[in-house]
């Protein structure tokens, strides 16, 4: 498990930002006009930290556990990803993640929350979003790969 904290911390250093504004209102319709009807909000990675802070606030109240997603790609010819790679695979993950998760793209990685989700149903979503992957982008040079972390509320 990784605190909050330091999970904000890492992510506005690999986007580049000291912090971000206050969560309002207005953020949440832009999440949800982003969002379609199905899958996961897509949100922009610069309000991605409001998010996680949003979330450990959520945890305080509600005791439930949330999850950290990081999706990954690892070329076989130590190649690195090409630039469309994740454009590509990014609405794969939206989709198949529930409605009211949060998705979006960070440097090489997508990363994404899935809010009451315990170990094994993330467990079971990640994989569901490489089969899907492997199933739709059927490229044999990448291998997408996930790592899981527990989102832990500052206490």
């Amino acid at each position: 498990p990784m605190s909050g904290r330091l999970l904000e911390k890492r992510i506005c250093a690999m986007i580049g930002k000291a912090g971000a504004p206050e969560l309002g209102f207005d953020l949440f319709a832009a999440m949800e006009q982003s969002g379609g009807r199905l899958g996961a909000y897509a949100v922009s990675s610069g309000v991605f930290p409001m998010i996680l802070r949003y979330v450990e606030r959520l945890q305080d109240r509600m005791d439930k556990p949330s999850q950290l997603v990081t999706f990954r790609f690892r070329t076989r010819l130590n190649i690195p990803p090409e630039p469309g790679t994740l454009e590509e695979a990014f609405p794969i993950v939206q989709t198949c993640l529930r409605r009211g998760d949060i998705v979006t793209i960070s440097g090489q990685e997508i990363l994404a929350v899935l809010i009451g989700a315990d170990d094994a149903g993330c467990k079971g979503a990640a994989d569901r979003i490489i089969r899907t992957y492997q199933a739709h982008c059927c490229d044999s040079i990448f291998d997408m790969l996930y790592d899981i972390r527990e989102i832990k509320p500052n206490r």
